[in-house]
């Protein structure tokens, strides 16, 4: 006998088949990466690190951790560490909750309880777009904020620096503040920072933003930009923003600074809602294949390879040079050189990073520069070690600037001074003195050439006792050293740091083309 169709219980399946694809589909959704945030710059666009705090719970122990404690500022709070009280995610947010309490330790009983959230060891950058959307609490005594500090802070506050990102103190209850925290600064009792008036801070999320840059730091409330702090090339003192920094996400209560017009207990509880947490950064970032590859470029074009330039740097490291590991290091595919106020990094005379490719006598060499306005550098040719002084050498010097009042001028370190001004050509005679047979070009014509704290290209060429120098194509001396006393056919090849203010110089694409003698 013929079985029946159950249409019914077909009908059922069918239902339920399509409930379930409509869930599956309304889950998709859900789990697509976040857009960018229209305002900010622009130039971040790819998510390399997020939490969208959609689960419920404890926070992602993947991508937090805690203080613990009684930490700073005389604070009243005590952080706990994993306490759903404190710390929990909820209906699509972290809710850091600041509230009376009776939570022992020990024998120890703590009266008021919050937390401090941070990504120390999970998540911790170096430039991007530090964005988080969050509303926060408004009461006296109340003290959220979103902050970031180094991975490494053995060298202590402030000098290791702070950036904080959002600040707020209940007793001024539309006031949110966006502070730079380094050591020059502070010592100074100059900090940088801005505050902005806001009237729905505790009824209204809002976004607050970092973005990053090699030169400058912008801080961002919703789409507008609130404070720019931008890198003096000082070094350390004035930006120590060159290391990695994670960030804090936390709620005190009371303190140096909460408390400053008293505190109101019986407020309690508060709570500091955080919708998300994203971290963007450029779409050739520097964890994208494209970018490592462009990081390990050596500059050299094909032509330039076909004509017998090779590499004097591998944009890795500084395994071909040698120096003085304070000043010298490699960022982002590039040499910097980088000296400061005091420290190990503070000069009391010019020190050099030196090529370990041996001497050179006859030769091309290219690369591009860029230096502080308040910085001296050059590339050191034909020269010699000074024995008494690390790291420090005599010779031919390619000059370069800041401000370009020398830049292109050919100048004898530790012998001879000034051998060859800009726009001359000229023939060097007995105890260095040089004649001028030629003048060229107008030095002032010259100087408009140049690029101030940008990029530029510069090229020396040795061949015999000639020496031709050019900066963004432009020669700018031309000199030939008859002084047989004492002028010098080969040697090491170095590049400069100078004594004086601090400074910062960056070099990338070097390259050299040993020529052969006649």
């Amino acid at each position: 006998m013929k079985k029946t169709i159950d249409l019914f219980g077909l009908n059922i399946i069918w239902a339920m088949l399509i409930l379930t694809l409509a869930q599956f589909q309304i889950f998709a959704q859900t789990v697509e990466p976040p857009k960018p945030f229209a305002g900010g710059s622009g130039k971040f666009d790819k998510l390399v690190w997020s939490d969208e705090f959609d689960g419920k719970g404890l926070p992602n122990p993947d991508k937090w951790d805690y203080e613990v404690g009684h930490v700073r500022n005389k604070e009243l709070q005590y952080y706990t560490k994993a306490r759903l009280e404190n710390a929990e995610v909820k209906d699509g947010c972290l809710v850091i909750t600041a509230r009376k309490d009776n939570f022992q330790v020990g024998d120890q009983v703590h009266p008021i309880t919050s937390a401090s959230v941070i990504s120390k060891g999970k998540g911790s950058w170096t430039g991007g777009r530090i964005e988080v959307r969050a509303k926060i609490p408004v009461a006296l005594g109340t003290w959220p904020a979103i902050w970031m500090i180094p991975e490494d802070m053995r060298k202590g506050w402030p000098r290791f620096g702070e950036i904080d990102i959002m600040e707020h103190v209940g007793f001024e209850p539309e006031k949110v503040h966006f502070t730079i925290h380094v050591e020059k600064h502070h010592r100074n009792k100059t900090t940088p920072g801005n505050k902005i008036i806001c009237k729905d801070l505790k009824e209204t999320f809002h976004v607050y933003a970092l973005e990053w840059f090699d030169d400058r730091l912008d801080f961002y409330f919703d789409d507008k930009k609130v404070l720019t702090y931008t890198n003096d090339g000082e070094g350390e003192s004035t930006w120590p923003f060159d290391k990695k920094f994670y960030l804090i996400l936390n709620l005190a209560f009371g303190g140096a600074w909460g408390a400053t017009k008293g505190v109101d207990e019986s407020s309690l509880p508060h709570k500091f809602l955080i919708d998300y947490v994203r971290v963007w950064d450029s779409a050739d970032a520097k964890t994208a294949d494209a970018k490592i590859a462009k990081e390990s470029s050596t500059g050299i074009s094909d032509a330039e390879k076909a004509e017998g330039f090779v590499p004097m740097f591998n944009a890795k490291d500084l395994s071909e040079w040698d120096g003085n590991a304070a000043i010298w290091s490699v960022k982002n595919g590039v040499i910097v050189g980088q000296t400061a106020a005091e420290g190990d990094a503070k000069l009391t005379y010019n020190q050099f990073l030196i090529w370990k490719g041996g001497d050179v006598s006859d030769f091309v060499f290219r690369a591009d520069i860029k230096l502080s306005k308040q910085g001296n550098s050059g590339f050191q040719y034909r020269s010699k070690l000074n024995k008494n002084k690390p790291f420090s050498v005599s010779g031919y010097q390619a000059d370069f600037d800041g401000t370009h009042a020398h830049s292109g001028i050919l100048y004898g370190e530790s012998f001879g001074g000034i051998l060859c001004q800009r726009g001359k050509e000229v023939v060097i005679g007995e105890k260095q003195r040089p004649k001028t047979i030629n003048e060229f070009a107008k030095n002032d014509g010259l100087k408009k050439e140049f690029k101030t704290e940008d990029w530029n290209s510069y090229e020396i060429t040795a061949k015999d006792f000639t020496f031709t120098h050019k900066i963004n194509g432009q020669t700018t001396i031309i000199a030939k050293d008859e002084d047989k006393d004492h002028r010098q056919e080969s040697g090491i090849f170095a590049i400069q740091a100078h004594v004086g203010p601090p400074m910062k110089v960056e070099i990338k694409n070097l390259r050299i083309k040993r020529l052969k003698k006649d």
